[in-house]
């Protein structure tokens, strides 16, 4: 199936916003790993992503460092478009070009990581500090439930509360926003 395909498929979909989106929700991503904080994404990653991205963070912190993404560029490139059973998977590449770090939490220093891979069980730093910057390239998979426009509630995962994502988007509850595969396109991969 192409993206033309999609888009008469799925009257919602259209491919330059499309595109914007996801090279945005790609540096959401970076932003969220360099700050710690995955509590800014989590609503549009997939649960499995997001315990793989907390486990790159702490790697990182075992080692006594923060892991920094900055001036970060995104062009994502749609490879692949699927229908299969009631849902609808946009595989892409997105070519990513960053500066990538590493800082000590001890004392600030910094570090040059240009070939550390995120999902490395140990990080080896380079003594010079980051100079140019590097170009990666993730494969992402995006995917969206069919017929979402017919879901008016969601089980929060944070309390478990019933609630209406068309009023606010968040749990009256606990405050944890609503998850994103439930009602549009979201991350469920980045490789």
């Amino acid at each position: 199936m192409t993206i033309q395909d999609l888009a008469q498929k799925d009257p919602t979909f259209n491919s330059e916003l499309f595109i914007t989106k996801a090279n945005l929700m790609i540096k959401k991503i970076l932003y969220a790993i360099t700050l710690n904080d995955l509590a800014k994404v989590d609503h549009f990653i997939s649960d499995k992503l997001y315990n793989n991205l907390l486990k790159q963070i702490e790697n990182a912190h075992k080692n006594g460092y923060d892991l920094i993404y900055d001036e970060i560029n995104v062009n994502t490139i749609v490879k692949n478009v699927k229908d299969e059973m009631g849902i609808y998977t946009i595989i892409a590449d997105a070519n990513i070009k960053c500066l990538k770090y590493l800082k000590s939490k001890e004392d600030n220093s910094i570090a040059d990581s240009d070939r550390i891979s995120l999902n490395s069980q140990s990080i080896n730093i380079h003594a010079a500090l980051p100079s140019n910057r590097i170009n990666l390239t993730k494969r992402v998979v995006f995917k969206k439930v069919q017929n979402t426009e017919n879901r008016d509630t969601n089980r929060c995962r944070g309390c478990g509360t019933t609630y209406n994502i068309n009023e606010s988007g968040i749990c009256p509850t606990c405050g944890r926003v609503f998850d994103l595969e439930k009602v549009d396109y979201y991350i469920a991969e980045f490789e």
